[in-house]
């Protein structure tokens, strides 16, 4: 079984989480203003993107891969790809201690 190691995109992204806007901020109205869009405009088609501290890496990996390809062999389901759960790397990649997670159906 291979460890698991946080990569430069796992901290980051943790670093963006705990940096990024507090609930205490927002209700003292002392958050740092987003100059992206958050919201459409009725009648407006185009896409809105995800602020930056909500952007995830897509989810790769050899223990990941790994997973995935067993679970398609023994035609199973995990609540985690229905729910298109974010995070999904983190637990199939195997964590610190080389473990890997995952909910089946």
């Amino acid at each position: 079984i291979k460890q698991y190691s946080k990569t430069t995109d796992d901290i980051s992204f943790t670093d963006k989480l705990e940096n990024g806007p507090q609930l205490d901020e927002f209700l003292a109205g002392t958050a740092t203003k987003y100059d992206g869009k958050l919201k459409l405009e009725k009648g407006e088609k185009t896409r809105l993107r995800l602020p930056p501290w909500l952007k995830r890496e897509i989810p790769m990996g050899e223990n990941y891969a790994k997973i995935k390809s067993q679970l398609r062999e023994l035609k199973l389901a995990t609540v985690c790809e229905e729910a298109r759960c974010p995070n999904i790397g983190e637990c199939w990649g195997g964590g610190t201690h080389g473990t890997a997670t995952a909910t089946i159906m």
